[in-house]
């Protein structure tokens, strides 16, 4: 289902809001209220980073047959890689960014068209922006 930017989808455990969406990536600013979870489950093509923005929340994935608990607090993030199992959980009410994505992102897709340097260099100053 496509939601457009900046519907308000409200959830057991709270409610989202979609903040951007294009074919690879996906950006939700979620509420999460004191004392819920979401569902256990995961994405079989894409990776989900949670970014607090504010407050406390728990992430638990499943690695080697035991479930891991990651504490998140305000200025903090994690990801999880498609396939694996995973549920957040709100101990006290959480604002926090769900950026769902292709994974693995290809970390050499870059094309440089100079190397970069001062601002006062010949090359940039020379350069088309």
């Amino acid at each position: 289902m496509d939601v457009p930017a900046g519907t308000i989808q409200g959830k057991v455990w709270g409610d989202t809001q979609r903040v951007f969406a294009s074919d690879s990536v996906v950006v939700e600013l979620c509420h999460a209220k004191a004392g819920w979870r979401c569902s256990t489950h995961h994405h079989a093509a894409r990776a989900n980073l949670f970014h607090v923005v504010s407050g406390e929340l728990v992430v638990r994935a499943l690695k080697d047959g035991l479930w891991d608990a990651t504490a998140l607090s305000a200025g903090q993030q994690t990801t999880i890689l498609p396939g694996v199992e995973h549920r957040f959980e709100a101990h006290q009410d959480v604002t926090f960014l769900e950026v769902y994505f292709r994974a693995p992102l290809d970390a050499q897709d870059i094309v440089r068209r100079d190397q970069g340097g001062p601002l006062n260099d010949k090359e940039s100053m020379s350069a088309d922006p």
